[in-house]
């Protein structure tokens, strides 16, 4: 009887907490009346069979908390561990009342003492063992809510396994089952509960209750049983075989159940989420709406809406999912799971300044989810406020060091901010979680690029290639990363593949071009171009650099027209190359006054970047605005002190000024950081002309 009642106490603790937390559907279950009928199920019962068969004392969890209603996971954690501290006041208490009979019984231990300690023994004992962290035991309970989902619900599916598995250890492994028993019997003498009693306790219960014990549990378990409704068993049975994972014989419980009831909200919602669990959303909403067509005034109506808004959620009905989920929050603001769901709904519906809203509504009932201030932080991304993106990704961060998908984002914002070490140093924080995390080394590769850091972006994309031999985008920014340090074979061989995995990816061919160009094949250059333009004939680059190729075939009437074609596209970023790439065909045509004309019209727009700026300074140069010039190649350098044609440009106005000793100076700058381009450039430019006979000059375009 003793046992009956701790383990009723037991399971009270778990209810009231639970209650606190915001299920209240325990009061209508009744686990808040300490009626032992309501607790003696097969749960009540298995462990005094366990403890008469084998001497072992295992826990009976009775009371089915329905924990989507907790408001939080410290609410779960706390319902779990309530069970242990109601154990163990239940202990503590027997341990007063062990006191009490030896201060007025006599000292060779009557039996109500020696029963007392065999109570206290076993209490001790199922403490222990319930608070390991195994599937369906408290201590399991209390750390769950932490654990990743996809843990949670793998681990769920052996629950029942793990613990027979447990139970076989106990009875098959004697050390095992000594030492806890050791254990137990050390932290009894501690409270002052001596061996000796325990063990004639023992003896005691052995010889004379084992009979009336089982006599008692089953007269109970046929009493609740025999007073059950109909309605009840077939619910009880559905809920059983929902935990086992017989989903279909559990709804078809659960129908028996509604035909004896039809209005039994509990079987009707059970039902829906057991369609919910076999992912069939349209039927679970079914249910869900006659759950809440029966329950509309009922404190629990908010469930309901909540569980209607997850499946129209699912469905990608978002309108309707938002609505439900507002339903919900306006009865029950305190649920955590709502507010979040709101918010990434309205995320799904480019709502981002209220999504913001839910996510901190979301924080304030429980902040200890990385996911709120994640999501935040995608939403202040969406509506470009990086540095509030920043900010929320870092408290995401905080609450998971090790959460890639917040990292990335942050690399993400960084690269927007133009930040793009920071963005790069990001990267190197996913690769550090996971060396496998899609398309990071590719991210970083182009960051790195951003950043002119060519080399480590080529380690970043040889790794992301390693992974994915065919992505082919990998491989054209592998290509571009080479071109850059003038590694023209090993860039045409990357197009090639890029070609061969996606022929009909245009870029690729423009770049290709480009390549072909720098090594002189002009033909194959243009063959190149005339494909990308076939394939898009918008690649207003393929027009331009088409344009340079015919030029330097001495083909100036077709460069006119492959320029005019660009220009003709109205895109700003294209102009300034357009436009000079004219007026270098027509200071080719002798038709200066034009040539004029156009290098007037790039300096009317304005530079995207330092590539634009500096044709703008070499564009100001042959206008012969000197100080301008300057003026624009400084800027660039200031930013970045290597950029060759930046350099070259400045070394253009040296020339034209006939300051040979500075404008060979800057060249040798430009030659040793770009030797190849520069070169090719320098052939071509007829500011030079008159320095083209100089040994310095001579020296720099032979060695």
């Amino acid at each position: 009887m003793g046992w009956i009642i701790s383990v009723c106490l037991h399971e009270f603790g778990h209810a009231i907490v639970a209650y606190w937390g915001g299920d209240t559907s325990v009061k209508d279950k009744g686990y808040l009346t300490l009626n032992p009928l309501k607790y003696t199920n097969v749960n009540l019962s298995l462990p005094l069979l366990f403890l008469l068969i084998g001497g072992i004392a295992l826990p009976g969890a009775a009371v089915y908390i329905d924990r989507r209603r907790l408001r939080n996971r410290w609410w779960q954690s706390a319902v779990s561990a309530a069970g242990l501290i109601a154990s163990a006041i239940v202990t503590l208490f027997l341990v007063i009342l062990f006191q009490v009979s030896l201060a007025y019984g006599d000292t060779t231990y009557e039996w109500i003492s020696p029963a007392l300690a065999c109570l206290i023994f076993l209490q001790i004992f199922v403490i222990i063992i319930n608070s390991l962290p195994i599937p369906s035991l408290d201590g399991y309970g209390v750390i769950e809510p932490w654990l990743p989902t996809a843990i949670q619900v793998r681990l769920s599916k052996i629950s029942n396994q793990l613990l027979l598995f447990l139970f076989m250890l106990l009875l098959i492994v004697k050390p095992l089952s000594l030492f806890l028993g050791d254990l137990s019997t050390k932290i009894a003498e501690f409270l002052g509960v001596p061996s000796p009693a325990i063990l004639t306790g023992f003896r005691a219960f052995s010889q004379s209750s084992s009979i009336l014990l089982i006599a008692l549990v089953g007269l109970l378990f046929l009493f609740r049983r025999l007073t059950r409704k109909p309605y009840e068993v077939w619910y009880e049975k559905g809920k059983s075989l929902k935990q086992a994972q017989k989903y279909e014989e559990a709804i078809a419980a659960y129908d028996k159940a509604i035909q004896n009831k039809p209005d039994y909200y509990e079987a009707w919602f059970e039902k829906g989420l057991t369609f919910e669990d076999l992912t069939k959303h349209k039927r679970a909403l079914v249910c869900f709406e006659k759950a809440l067509k029966i329950n509309l005034k009922h404190d629990s109506a908010w469930l309901c809406w909540y569980s209607i808004g997850v499946n129209q959620h699912n469905l990608k009905r978002y309108e309707a999912a938002l609505e439900s989920y507002t339903q919900s929050t306006r009865i029950n603001p305190n649920f955590y799971t709502t507010w979040h769901n709101q918010g990434l709904v309205l995320i799904a519906l480019k709502q981002f300044l209220d999504a913001i809203k839910a996510f901190n509504k979301a924080i304030e009932v429980d902040k200890t989810h990385y996911e709120d201030s994640y999501n935040k932080g995608i939403a202040y991304y969406e509506l470009e406020k990086y540095r509030e993106a920043l900010a929320s990704l870092n408290e995401a961060i905080k609450l998971k060091p090790q959460c890639c998908e917040a990292w990335e984002y942050k690399a993400f914002t960084y690269h927007k901010l133009n930040r793009f070490l920071e963005a790069a140093a990001s990267y190197e924080k996913v690769l550090e979680f996971d060396p496998e995390f899609d398309n990071a080394w590719y991210n970083r590769g182009l960051t790195l690029i951003f950043s002119k850091q060519y080399q480590e972006a080529i380690a970043s994309f040889n790794k992301e290639i390693e992974l994915n031999p065919e992505h082919y985008l990998a491989w054209h920014y592998r290509g571009m990363s080479l071109s850059q340090l003038e590694l023209y074979e090993e860039a045409l061989e990357c197009y090639s593949k890029v070609i061969t995995l996606k022929p009909d990816f245009a870029q690729s061919w423009t770049h290709r071009g480009c390549v072909l160009t720098e090594l002189e094949r002009y033909e194959e250059a243009i063959a190149a171009f005339d494909k990308a333009i076939q394939l898009n004939p918008q690649d207003s680059d393929a027009w331009i650099d088409k344009g340079r190729a015919l030029s330097h075939l001495h083909k100036y009437c077709e460069a006119l027209d492959s320029y005019e074609q660009a220009m003709q596209l109205e895109l700003n970023h294209c102009y300034c190359l357009a436009w000079i790439g004219q007026a270098d065909v027509l200071e080719n045509l002798q038709r200066y006054e034009e040539a004029l004309e156009s290098y007037s019209k790039v300096t009317q727009f304005e530079p995207a970047n330092e590539f634009d700026l500096s044709i703008k300074a070499l564009a100001l140069c042959k206008l012969k605005r000197y100080k301008e010039a300057f003026d624009c190649c400084e800027k660039v350098l200031q930013c970045y002190p290597n950029y060759a044609y930046a350099l070259y440009c400045k070394a253009c106005c040296y020339a034209d000024q006939n300051d040979v000793t500075l404008a060979i100076e800057t060249l040798k700058q430009a030659v040793q950081i770009s030797p190849r381009q520069t070169k090719n450039a320098l052939r071509f430019e007829r500011i030079f002309a008159p320095i083209r006979e100089n040994p310095l000059f001579k020296q720099i375009i032979e060695n």
